[in-house]
């Protein structure tokens, strides 16, 4: 069970064996992406026989199912927890980076996992993400974009902006691997370093958009 965090393992102590299961393979899906995950190694990370795996998760595309609709659900989280907000826009857009910086800097695996599966496995991906979820991603954020521009408050091309943002809080955590090597820092100096940009985007934020 070495490859669930500390923190992971504490909060799954007491819990029962499919939250076990989850967890174990998100961390095994998050370093090894679907195709290259076997239920061995899910089985083996949570320290249960594959029989007792199968009980819960009949096979590997099931699982995944479940683990990737999670982690989506967080990045839908992230943009539509602000929606009953009367903010101004560009506050939005800094309550919006400030969620996605505080959840992506405790877990910056996800953002990776969901761009490499988006890639390849695209058809499978839109099945999963394009109900509810994406459905809610559009209504929110961006519904809160283009009334702005409608009313003078910002000015662009709202699907501009909103892909604008999402990069500017989505890179350096898919990117996490080449900015620890080019900038030779640890997992500790990271999680700094993401914490001083936090500050530094919802910074660039109102310089950028702020009328």
């Amino acid at each position: 069970m070495s490859d669930i965090n500390v923190k992971e393992m504490e909060e799954i102590a007491n819990s029962d064996t499919e939250t076990l299961i989850k967890a174990a393979a998100k961390s095994v899906f998050l370093k090894n992406g679907l195709a290259g995950t076997r239920l061995q190694e899910i089985a083996d990370c949570a320290g249960i026989c594959r029989t007792a795996l199968h009980y819960y998760f009949r096979n590997k595309d099931k699982l995944f199912d479940v683990v990737f609709t999670e982690a989506f659900t967080e990045i839908h989280k992230r943009v539509n927890g602000f929606a009953q907000s009367d903010a101004p826009v560009v506050e939005m857009m800094k309550m919006f980076a400030a969620d996605f910086y505080d959840i992506a800097i405790k877990d910056p695996g996800i953002d990776l996992f969901i761009i490499n599966e988006f890639n390849q496995n695209p058809e499978r991906m839109r099945k999963i993400v394009c109900g509810e979820n994406m459905q809610g991603v559009r209504r929110g954020f961006l519904h809160y974009i283009e009334k702005a521009v409608e009313n003078g408050e910002i000015k662009g091309d709202p699907i501009q902006i909103m892909i604008t943002i999402v990069s500017l809080c989505a890179h350096p955590f898919a990117a996490k691997s080449m900015i620890q090597n080019m900038f030779d820092i640890n997992d500790a100096k990271y999680e700094i370093l993401m914490l001083q940009r936090k500050a530094y985007i919802l910074e660039l934020i109102e310089k950028i958009f702020k009328q």
